[in-house]
């Protein structure tokens, strides 16, 4: 929730940071799709497919989102 008013409030580094601290300990992969939604929101597509590709591995609600992510072409 905070790493979504961060990000809703323009500050997409903190919402990166949030979200990275929110993963690991989460016991789905939703916090690791929302890493990966902002950082591709960034630019930052590289990074945006690893989050997605680990939010798959810990499992997602909709896993389609995640695959979107990663069909996407660029680094």
């Amino acid at each position: 929730m905070l790493a979504q008013n961060a990000y809703a409030a323009g500050d997409g580094k903190g919402a990166i940071a949030l979200y990275r601290k929110a993963a690991p300990i989460s016991a789905d992969g939703e916090p690791s799709l929302n890493l990966a939604r902002v950082l591709m929101n960034e630019g930052r597509l590289a990074e945006a497919k690893q989050a997605a590709q680990q939010a798959l591995d810990k499992g997602l609600k909709r896993p389609e989102d995640a695959k979107k992510i990663l069909a996407k072409k660029g680094k």
